[in-house]
């Protein structure tokens, strides 16, 4: 099945080349490409693509102010930032608005291949700078070395798995056949559990104990 992925960047040269990457990996194709965040909402609209990769410094409204815009309009689509910035409070703020993955520009070109290629498999992904990052703004937690989430009960684990994943909390009642504030309970005990504050907070600690962890891939 080919899957589907729009542009939202406002540099041609820059959407050039990653329409250019994206055209070399299989079953992937650009549907879309906008220069800036009003003219990219109105083409996710129509397209409603598997993924969304948008850059946070855009005319008319930035990237953070798009994510959960896009989020609201067409939430099948995934978000993945390519910025810039490598700052951890700029990447939590973008995780927390709702992307499922955050990739520097001046990575490896296989790290935004793996990170497109995570994303439409329904997981997560930080490119490893982001994750010391965030890691430096966040308080250290504790933690045993059998595993954060030993701790948490069935659906706990459960909950945190599609948490980490990128869906919200009626998408994930809807998975587990549970009500919106059954998963809100279980999500509260669970952060709890885990130290955790926010879901940039846990998306490090997931990235830590390699259940979120940063891989390479070619393009082959």
């Amino acid at each position: 099945m080919t899957r589907t992925v729009v542009i939202i960047e406002d540099h041609p040269i820059v959407r050039q080349g990653i329409r250019s990457i994206i055209e070399e990996v299989p079953g992937i194709v650009v549907s879309g490409e906008a220069d800036n965040g009003i003219d990219g909402l109105k083409v996710v609209e129509v397209e409603e693509p598997d993924l969304v990769l948008v850059d946070l410094s855009l005319p008319e409204i930035s990237g953070l102010v798009v994510i959960p815009l896009i989020r609201d309009r067409s939430p099948r689509s995934r978000i993945l930032v390519f910025s810039n910035y490598a700052d951890g409070e700029l990447a939590s703020a973008a995780l927390e608005a709702g992307a499922a993955g955050y990739v520097v520009k001046n990575s490896d070109v296989s790290f935004l291949v793996t990170a497109i290629r995570e994303i439409l498999a329904g997981r997560n992904y930080l490119s490893p700078s982001i994750v010391k990052n965030i890691h430096a703004t966040v308080s250290p937690h504790g933690g045993s070395a059998s595993g954060p989430t030993d701790v948490l009960s069935n659906r706990e684990r459960e909950v945190f798995s599609l948490v980490i994943s990128g869906k919200s909390s009626r998408q994930i009642g809807k998975v587990l056949h549970i009500s919106h504030r059954t998963v809100e309970r279980h999500r509260q005990n669970m952060m709890g559990k885990l130290g955790v504050k926010s879901v940039r907070e846990l998306m490090v600690l997931a990235a830590q104990s390699g259940v979120l962890a940063p891989r390479r891939s070619d393009l082959s």
